[in-house]
């Protein structure tokens, strides 16, 4: 149940983003910790074949987010962490 939600929120930001005019659709994934990120949400954006880049929340203030249509920010611990 869990994935279908997922995979209809990010199929329904992918849309938006197409009738919106955007030429390629490209994720910010900003997360706490880049060795830990939620592998659902990782399928379902590859199997959109949708470009996302994984950046560390520390370096927000110095990240140029201007190249991404989308910023989604991950902050839930995962059933696969500790």
């Amino acid at each position: 149940m869990r994935n279908k939600i997922l995979f209809l929120i990010i199929a329904g930001m992918f849309l938006l983003s197409l009738i919106a005019g955007a030429s390629a659709t490209n994720i910010a994934y900003v997360v706490k910790d880049t060795a830990r990120l939620n592998p659902q949400f990782i399928n379902v954006i590859n199997e959109l074949g949708i470009d996302y880049e994984v950046i560390d929340d520390s370096l927000i203030g110095i990240t140029n987010f201007s190249g991404n249509n989308i910023i989604i920010r991950g902050f839930k611990k995962h059933e696969n962490e500790e």
